[in-house]
């Protein structure tokens, strides 16, 4: 972190050092934690290579710096059986009386899938046995959110709780990276750059700025890129469950949580339309496959209209696209799963219209 104050003299000495040592034997200077002077790191390993041939620079950061020569590795998460066995390992060493038996196995697979294999919140949920009355307790409480997980241990205060590590990488990303990264928050699947556009502008994010808004924190772990750059589909972003966690705190925090549901649900209510109307209109393949697609998300509608405070216009929106999409709760055989919508929805239903009564109908 000291590259940005580092002086003109300093610099020429720590040339001067490595030259004199790189000429006896292999240097491997390391330079950890870059991303707060990531710029200025990149202008002193130029450097460096340029008058010291023989050094090798390793650099963490959470981008790439940009250099010809470099050979970047990225981390990506535990593998499903990697991450039990941490969360084992970490476990046992947490609470010496806990033991993986019963339905507990099944609890610890399902805590490390919803942490997505990171290997930090992994260690961290493991601490937490002690609290937590059992595995399945601490599953249920991290499907609701998962920042809240922390431990005083870590040395790094970054590593000490979830959302410090997450606030970390928000921190360095510019105002309207931000913005772009809370409202996409609501999207629960993937989500593709002109739906981003629709959700994300606005309050001084302009339609053009969101997609490249959306390359940066893809560049920056924020969102994986689901699909190749320049393929016949346009690609499609899904963003890390904790860093969507994260982002919802800053969504509600700026009080702009219900514009961006507001939103949601309006483009999935048409989204629905325009799958019924490819059905009806004999293209049954693209709309099995639109539906498919943001399957999450659908379902993340009739969870945004069946909480309390839902306005009675997006019970009514979420009730239509349940009942738009009926080809696929019966065709294609998730009719418990639409069903099951339909029950959620149809108490909070006040008119009694044609809509309610083919929904009641279908269910």
């Amino acid at each position: 972190r000291g590259a940005r104050a580092k002086s003109r003299p300093a610099l020429a000495d720590l040339v001067a050092a490595l030259r004199g040592t790189a000429g006896r034997r292999p240097v491997l200077l390391l330079l950890d934690d870059a991303d707060a002077v990531r710029t200025e790191c990149a202008g002193l390993v130029q450097r460096l290579l340029m008058d010291v041939p023989g050094v090798r620079v390793l650099v963490t950061c959470r981008q790439a710096l940009g250099l010809g020569e470099e050979r970047v590795l990225r981390l990506a998460p535990l593998a499903p059986d990697a991450a039990v066995e941490l969360f084992l390992a970490r476990a046992r060493a947490a609470a010496p009386g806990f033991r993986a038996e019963g339905t507990e196995p099944a609890a610890v697979a399902r805590i490390c899938r919803v942490l997505e294999g990171v290997p930090l919140a992994v260690e961290l949920a493991a601490g937490q046995l002690e609290a937590e009355p059992s595995a399945q307790a601490l599953a249920d409480r991290l499907e609701q959110g998962q920042c809240w997980l922390a431990a005083p241990g870590p040395a790094l205060r970054r590593h000490r709780s979830l959302r410090s590590a997450v606030g970390a990488a928000y921190l360095l990303c510019e105002r309207p990276e931000r913005a772009v990264w809370s409202r996409s928050s609501v999207f629960q699947g993937a989500f593709t750059e002109p739906t981003a556009a629709y959700l994300c502008a606005g309050a001084g994010v302009t339609p053009h700025q969101v997609s490249t808004c959306l390359a940066r924190l893809a560049a920056a772990g924020v969102l994986e890129t689901l699909d190749e750059p320049g393929g016949l589909r346009p690609p499609r972003y899904r963003m890390t469950r904790a860093a969507r966690d994260f982002g919802a705190e800053r969504l509600s925090a700026a009080g702009e949580f219900e514009v961006a549901v507001e939103r949601h649900v309006l483009h999935h209510r048409r989204l629905a339309e325009v799958a019924e109307h490819l059905w009806h209109a004999g293209d049954q393949r693209q709309a099995a496959r639109l539906v498919r697609d943001n399957a999450a998300d659908l379902t993340a509608l009739v969870e945004y209209a069946s909480r309390p405070e839902a306005p009675a216009a997006r019970v009514t929106a979420a009730l239509a696209a349940v009942a738009d999409l009926w080809f696929w709760w019966t065709v294609h055989d998730h009719g418990e799963e639409g069903r099951a919508h339909l029950a959620r929805l149809l108490p909070r239903a006040t008119a009694d219209d044609h809509l309610t009564a083919r929904a009641r109908w279908l269910a």
